[in-house]
């Protein structure tokens, strides 16, 4: 029987490029580790990033940086619990390491589409800004099988993956949990104390079903970030997600690698219910995914 969550996304962008995708079924659920009694005086934070984003590397530090899409939410805090991070917003994590300690410039896996030489990023075409520092280890999980066509963009930064992740999960050992924070939300976002290993999330990305064109529209955005334009003869690939929990112990909550429109059943009820699309709502659920970007 076929599974009735496939999907398929032109994604067209980033000087030359195209990207379809199809998502794999939901995996099987793991319960979230159990809390302590008494205060855990390092903790393992794992830090997830769902959806489209643009994980700018600088000298000392990762920008993360989002398009302003219409049928995107943007949330960030604890699992089910997060708050709308606002426009124009201006986001930090604080507290993830010692204080005269920082981490180095984390390894990026080869299945992540990976841009370099970029000087030019127009900040004020993202819907926030986030400074997170480098993580101890950088994660890469969901990956959207793919391959991009386009002289352009096979020119200047012809990537070797075939694979690119939906979710980044960026992992940090929290010497203090009680010094660490996300600050810039109305209400900071704070670990709990009590427990070893935790998760934070951040969202970019659809809440329900999307029109056709919505990956179009988003990539063609996020290529405004690089003063870019998309390649006419680029032509689309498809794929599909990957099993989730690639790369992570079941320590972490493998609930939680779900996106937004997955979690809240919204793809399993429209499709069931047969709903017709309206203007923010469309036929299917959207693939968003990252890049990684080093600014010079």
């Amino acid at each position: 029987m076929k599974d009735p969550f496939s999907r398929r996304a032109l994604l067209k962008g980033c000087a030359a490029f195209s990207l379809g995708s199809a998502l794999a079924p939901l995996q099987p659920l793991f319960s979230q580790p159990k809390k302590s009694s008494r205060s855990v005086p390092g903790t393992t934070l794992y830090l997830c990033c769902h959806g489209l984003f643009a994980f700018v590397l600088r000298q000392d530090h990762i920008l993360l940086l989002t398009p302003r899409i219409d049928e995107h939410k943007y949330l960030a805090g604890t699992w089910r619990s997060e708050k709308d991070m606002k426009k124009g917003g201006s986001y930090s994590l604080l507290g993830s390491s010692k204080g005269e300690y920082s981490n180095r410039r984390p390894v990026i896996s080869k299945d992540n589409l990976h841009l370099s030489g970029i000087k030019d990023i127009d900040l004020a075409s993202s819907f926030c800004q986030i400074k997170l520092p480098f993580p101890e280890q950088f994660i890469s999980l969901r990956h959207v099988q793919a391959s991009f066509t386009g002289k352009s963009f096979a020119a200047a930064n012809a990537p070797s993956a075939s694979t690119f992740p939906l979710l980044q999960v960026l992992k940090y050992e929290m010497p203090d949990p009680q010094n660490c924070r996300f600050e810039g939300l109305d209400q900071p976002w704070k670990p709990d104390p009590h427990a070893a290993i935790q998760q934070m999330h951040i969202f970019a990305e659809p809440p329900d079903l999307v029109p056709g064109d919505h990956a179009s529209r988003a990539f063609d955005a996020w290529c405004r970030f690089f003063r870019r334009r998309a390649d006419p003869e680029a032509g689309p690939r498809s794929g599909a997600v990957s099993p989730q929990g690639t790369g992570l112990s079941r320590a972490i909550d493998l609930e939680q690698e779900l996106s937004l429109s997955e979690r809240d059943n919204s793809c399993s009820s429209l499709v069931k219910k047969g709903d017709k699309p309206h203007k923010d709502r469309g036929p299917q659920p959207g693939n968003c995914f990252s890049v990684i970007v080093d600014c010079c």
